[in-house]
């Protein structure tokens, strides 16, 4: 009888749970529009990892190089996490839904702009404003989710982040689809590899 007794209770607490999330109309609506905010996000900031051979063709170097991208866009996340989130807390605190647009403004105009990059370091810094987008999303977000559901923020909170994997996901599926078996990139990405090691060998041979 106690077993049944706790099933059922546990059944009606969890019950209960969604009764409440689902009558906070508006509260839903924000919760799943920031769900789709981190799928766009998600879609967004991975896709420079999907792209990489593209890139290393369009600013003539090669993917070890290129790496220095990543390194940028983790390097402007950790400084938006030092600042805004231990240093000037009160910043995200009061004024998250005014940091959000702002956020979401600089990776897409990064986005948009890097087809046009020729310079790995411009590419650097197109990919630094958007780990700097990304911290300020983080936070911003969390404070809003936290503050509008208080002590019911946990499963919101997860929901939202549910969507950047699969934004991520989604990138890798969108940009496969448009490069898959592209023989100009495969190409031009031969050529610039073979010519890259007949200059590392001719060097190689002058030195000795």
């Amino acid at each position: 009888m106690n077993e049944k007794e706790t099933r059922s209770n546990d059944d009606g607490h969890i019950e209960n749970g969604l009764n409440y999330y689902l009558k906070q109309k508006w509260k839903l609506f924000v919760t799943l529009f920031s769900l789709f905010s981190f799928m766009t996000m998600g879609m967004e900031l991975e896709i420079s990892g999907s792209t990489m051979l593209p890139l290393s063709i369009q600013v003539r170097t090669n993917l070890a190089k290129l790496s220095w991208i990543i390194a940028a866009k983790n390097f402007g996340y950790m400084i938006i996490v030092v600042f805004f989130g231990l240093l000037f807390q009160s910043i995200t605190k009061n004024y998250s839904e005014f940091i959000l647009p702002i956020a979401y403004l600089l990776p897409s105009i990064a986005t948009a702009l890097t087809p046009y990059f020729k310079s790995l370091w411009a590419l650097c810094i197109a990919l630094l404003f958007q780990g700097i987008s990304h911290g300020l999303i983080d936070l911003a977000l969390n404070t809003l989710i936290t503050n509008m559901w208080s002590s019911r923020s946990t499963a919101p909170l997860n929901c939202i982040y549910f969507g950047y994997p699969v934004g991520a996901l989604l990138s890798i599926i969108v940009v496969r689809s448009f490069r898959q078996n592209d023989p100009l990139i495969d190409k031009n990405y031969m050529k610039y590899s073979n010519s890259t090691i007949i200059i590392k060998e001719n060097s190689y041979q002058q030195k000795n």
